[in-house]
C-alpha cells in the first residue's frame, strides 16, 4: 500500500516553530529590516491582506507602470524572498528533535492519521488499510516547506518500524521527503502558479515571470521534482494532506490529485475549486474525500523551548 503526506507550514507550527508570514513580518519590523523595501512597505498597509503573500504578490504588479518599476519591483522580491529564507533557516534550527520521542510520534500517527474524521468514513480507510496489510506500508512525503524540520524529523525514523494494527502488525518504509518547492539550500521557490495569478506583466522579461511562477522555476531548477510528484501521487492509495492551506498558488499540484481521485464542506469546496470538473465528477470526487480539522492525533513529538524575556 502506497500512502503519501502533503506536509505544510502546520507541521512546523505544530514544532513550535514561527514560520508563518505573519510571523516573518513581526520580526522584519521588530529589527527595522526592509525598510526601503516596497513589496514590504505595502504589506505593512494591511497586514492582514497579505496573509496570503503570494496571491498578493502577483496583485502588486497591478502597479508596475514602466521598466523602471518592474526592475524595482524584482530587485524588492528578491530582497524579501531571500531575507525570508534566512528568517526561516534560523527558525528551523530551533527544532532539535529526539530520535526515540520520533519514533513514538510516528508509531501515534500511523495508527491514528485518520481517527478524527467521522465513524463510516473511518471504518472505510481501516478497511482499505487491512485489505493491503500484508504488503505493508510505502511511505511518501511531499514537503511543501521550505525548511528542513521534516527531514530532520523523518532522518530519526527507524529503518523498520511495524505499528500494531488490530492483532497485526504492519511493517512500514518512508523514503526521503521531497520538497516540492525545493529548499532553504537549493533554490527555494516563492511565488505564483501561473501567469494567470500575475495582474500586470507588459514590462516583466521572461527570466522575471519564471522565478515569479514556481512550476517555471521547479521545470528550470529541478525538471525532476514535479514528474517525481506526478508519479508518487498516481501509485498512492492514500493521501493525508496534512497542516496546508490549499491555496491557489499550488492550483497544478491540487490538479494531479484531482486527477489521481477521478481515476467538513467549506475544506472540500475549497480544494475541489481549484480544479475544472463537471457535477457528476464533483460528486464522485466530493465522496472520496474525509476532512478532519484541527487533528492533534499527528506527527506530535517535541516543541521547542523558548525563552520569554520581559
Amino acid at each position: 500500500m502506497n500512502i503519501t503526506f502533503f506536509i505544510g507550514n502546520g507541521f512546523d507550527i505544530n514544532k513550535g516553530l514561527s514560520t508563518s508570514y505573519m510571523d516573518f513580518y513581526s520580526h522584519a519590523q521588530d529589527n527595522n529590516l526592509l525598510l526601503k523595501n516596497t513589496i514590504f512597505n505595502e504589506i505593512k498597509r494591511d497586514v492582514k491582506l497579505w496573509s496570503d503573500f503570494e496571491i498578493q504578490l502577483g496583485k502588486g504588479t497591478e502597479k508596475i507602470h514602466n521598466k523602471n518599476e518592474a526592475d524595482r519591483f524584482m530587485d524588492d522580491f528578491e530582497d524579501f524572498h531571500d531575507t525570508f529564507l534566512d528568517y526561516l533557516e534560523d527558525e528551523s534550527e530551533k527544532y532539535n528533535p529526539d530520535k526515540e520521542q520520533v519514533n513514538s510520534s510516528f508509531q501515534s500517527t500511523m495508527r491514528a492519521f485518520y481517527s478524527d474524521i467521522d465513524e463510516g468514513n473511518e471504518k472505510i480507510i481501516e478497511s482499505k488499510i487491512f485489505n493491503k496489510r500484508t504488503e505493508g506500508i510505502k511511505l511518501n512525503f511531499l514537503n511543501f516547506n521550505y525548511t528542513n524540520t521534516l527531514t530532520k524529523y523523518w532522518s530519526l525514523l527507524s529503518n523498520s518500524i511495524k505499528f500494531p494494527y488490530n492483532n497485526y502488525y504492519i511493517s512500514v518504509t518512508s523514503k526521503k521527503p521531497i520538497h516540492i518547492h525545493n529548499d532553504l539550500h537549493n533554490s527555494a521557490l516563492l511565488g505564483l502558479n501561473d501567469v494567470t495569478q500575475i495582474a500586470k506583466t507588459d514590462y516583466l522579461s521572461k527570466d522575471d515571470l519564471n522565478f515569479l511562477i514556481k512550476p517555471n522555476s521547479t521545470a528550470i531548477n529541478n525538471s525532476y521534482t514535479f514528474n517525481n510528484a506526478k508519479n508518487i501521487i498516481n501509485k498512492s492509495d492514500i493521501i493525508v494532506i496534512y497542516g496546508m492551506s490549499l491555496g491557489a498558488t499550488d492550483k497544478q499540484l491540487w490538479e494531479l490529485v484531482g486527477k489521481w481521485l477521478g481515476n467538513r464542506k467549506f475544506v472540500k469546496n475549497q480544494f475541489l475549486n481549484h480544479l475544472e470538473l463537471d457535477s457528476s465528477e464533483r460528486n464522485e470526487i466530493e465522496n472520496r474525500i474525509f476532512i478532519s480539522i484541527n487533528s492533534n492525533q499527528m506527527f506530535n513529538d517535541v516543541s521547542i523551548k523558548r525563552t520569554v524575556h520581559t
